[in-house]
């Protein structure tokens, strides 16, 4: 007989309550609730993204206005824009290495004139100054 195939837990963003709902069932769950993780264990226990919770978490009055915003921003501060600069700047560095290929020659010729067919060059070498 064969295997079943296991479904991935991929969709942690995913939340499969509807937020009014979610929001009911919350605020039961933070009146019991007697850990310091608060923001952890919500996540956690409705499978929410950490700018949801923290919105949640506002709503239902557990976090002050100064300390949402301060980690909604901490939040922002962390997600993609450094990545996408270290992806420039390594983009920016492969494209400068890219271009200083040296000439074999170069040091050898004062003045490349041309190069024959073959691809060898002629011209003025330093030893000829």
């Amino acid at each position: 007989m064969a295997k079943k195939k296991r479904t991935s837990n991929n969709n942690r963003n995913f939340s499969p309550m509807r937020p009014e709902t979610r929001l009911r069932h919350g605020a039961i769950w933070v009146e019991k609730y007697s850990n310091q993780h608060i923001i952890r264990d919500y996540r956690k226990k409705f499978k929410l993204s950490v700018l949801e919770t923290l919105e949640d978490l506002y709503k239902l009055d557990v976090l002050s206005e100064e300390k949402y915003d301060e980690l909604v921003a901490a939040e922002y501060k962390n997600q993609n824009p450094t990545k996408k600069k270290r992806g420039k700047k390594a983009k920016e560095i492969k494209e400068k290495q890219e271009y200083e290929v040296v000439d074999p020659w170069e040091s050898e010729f004062c003045l490349v004139m041309g190069y024959t067919s073959n691809g060898a060059p002629y011209g003025i070498r330093w030893d000829e100054l």
